[in-house]
This record gives C-alpha cells, structure tokens and sequence, in this order.
C-alpha cells in the first residue's frame, strides 16, 4: 500500500502527526483490517502499527461524546487496574486519553484480533456464557469501589422505548410480545425494584 494515498479522508501524513501525541512512531494503516464494536460510535477509525510491528485502533470522536468518551476511559483504566479484563484507551505523553489535533479529538487503544462470531450458533457455546459472567462478577465486585457519576441506566425507559419502536415498525412483532409486556407489567417490575445496583456491561442482553 502506498502510504501517502489516502486512507478515507486522512492521509499518512496527517495520521502520523496524530499519533506523535502518544510518541507512537507509525509505520502503516491498514485500510480493510475488520474492527469490531459499533463504527458509529466514533467519525473515523482505523487500524495502525508502530515501528515495532504493535498494533492499535485510532478514532476520531464525534464531536458531541468528549465527555462521555472521557468517562468511558477513566472507567476503563480502573477496571483494568482491578484485575477485569477490559481494553483500557491509551494516554498520551500529557497523561490525557484524549487528544486534540486542529481541533478534532482521537483516542488510541490496543488492537486485538478477533474471530468472526458465527451468530447463528454462538449461544449454544456454554464457555461463552461462562467467560461472560465471569467478566460481569469482576465488574461487579470492582464497581463497588468506584463512585459512578453517570446517570443510572433505567431498564424501564429501554423497555418503553423498545416496546414503542416495535409496535411502530413490526407490528405482529409487537403483537406476539404482549405476553412478555404483561408478564413484566403484572410481575417483573416490582422485582425489579429490589434487585442490586452494579456497574455492568450493555451486551449481555
């Protein structure tokens, strides 16, 4: 790959002046390499490597989620630092996770590889499940040290929302889940009430 040719709408020029913040010394960008994790989440991503073959994800964040990206690292860096098995974001030679470069705002982490999830079959593989809740008790157990400034996330408002976008996009859907409304209406909310209150992971769902 030529390194001067663009790489979507930045090029090795600029990407290597970016990185410098981090006094990571690039070498390439890989342009195809699959990053999973939601692309919408951040303006721009991908995949790079040092001189010494280290390989890291660079994004650009959307310029409304400074905060809340911010938030998100120093959680990490804790989780990781009690043992839990996260991916911290990387600081850069000022200590900051994030850095501004004219006036756009990256983060840099660890690059790992990851095989593709067949989702046709992966909840029949019980080490999934295993693996999982083991990383959910960590969190739990590390969280109950942690003072967490975000607002709590409300199961009722998700429910209500997701309920209301089905009835208005798939409405047999919508019809075959009354049982399951009712069922939380009538019994599972008042449970709810009392269960305890932890840091968590919004995948497990």
């Amino acid at each position: 790959m030529n390194m001067l040719e663009k790489t979507k709408e930045y090029d090795y020029l600029k990407i290597f002046s970016i990185v410098s913040c981090w006094n990571i010394s690039l070498d390439k960008i890989f342009q195809d390499m699959q990053i999973e994790g939601s692309p919408e989440r951040s303006d721009f991503r991908t995949v790079i490597s040092d001189k010494a073959g280290k390989l890291y994800v660079l994004e650009k964040l959307k310029p409304d989620s400074f905060n809340k990206r911010k938030s998100i690292a120093e959680y990490l860096k804790y989780f990781f630092e009690c043992g839990v098995r996260v991916i911290p974001f990387i600081q850069n030679s000022q200590g900051d996770f994030i850095s501004n470069f004219e006036d756009d705002y990256w983060m840099i982490s660890a690059f790992k590889y990851n095989k593709l999830l067949d989702r046709n079959n992966y909840w029949k593989e019980g080490w999934r499940g295993k693996n999982t809740a083991e990383v959910l008790c960590n969190l739990y157990r590390a969280s109950d040290k942690i003072n967490i400034a975000e607002p709590l996330f409300l199961l009722e408002d998700y429910v209500f929302n997701l309920k209301s976008a089905i009835k208005h996009y798939f409405p047999e859907l919508h019809n075959e889940l009354i049982p399951i409304y009712e069922h939380l209406e009538n019994e599972f909310w008042d449970a709810y009430k009392v269960f305890p209150r932890g840091f968590c992971h919004g995948d497990p769902h």
